[in-house]
């Protein structure tokens, strides 16, 4: 369980204190969802795939630390390297898709992960692109309404302005 907790939750969080400092919105923003999707799909997932070290019962509590530390990190970086570059979100969706799941490969090689009752690679890149696709969808829709209420707050001060240039109110509504 420390390899777990070293690699899935602490070191990924090194890299997330350096994402967050370099943009705190997009880390505040994606990483409760990233858990929430992490946590539901390896719950799930536990008929179809099995983390060591291998507990009697509750056999989802090993996967824990990457719950709260790989999966949303990674995820979150996936965002912000599709905003800060020049290749389109759907590269970017695919590259990081394609590095977890050489990743997971990694850890059925060293016998860290086992895959049961029919589980194979291509539902697990599947079990990675599609919540990519949802957290960069769900980012840019969280983003948008931002920009709407920053633009809306904008209006509302512009107007306040008005008022007090005119001596009237509600002139230049």
């Amino acid at each position: 369980m420390a390899v777990n907790i070293l690699f899935g939750f602490l070191l990924p969080w090194v890299f997330g204190g350096y994402l967050y400092q370099k943009d705190k919105y997009l880390v505040t923003t994606t990483i409760p969802l990233c858990v929430l999707i992490a946590f539901v799909i390896n719950t799930k997932g536990t008929r179809y795939w099995l983390l060591k070290p291998r507990i009697k019962e509750k056999q989802y509590r090993t996967i824990y630390p990457l719950n709260l530390g790989y999966f949303p990190v990674v995820a979150s970086f996936m965002i912000y390297c599709a905003q800060k570059r020049a290749w389109p979100r759907m590269i970017w969706i695919t590259l990081f898709t394609l590095l977890s799941a050489t990743a997971e490969i990694a850890a059925l090689m060293a016998g860290k992960l086992l895959y049961k009752n029919g589980w194979n690679i291509y539902k697990t890149l599947l079990t990675y692109f599609l919540p990519y696709c949802f957290v960069v969808i769900y980012y840019d829709f969280v983003k948008m309404l931002r920009v709407i209420t920053q633009h809306s707050q904008q209006k509302k001060k512009n107007v306040r302005g008005c008022e007090g240039n005119t001596g009237s109110k509600g002139a230049y509504v």
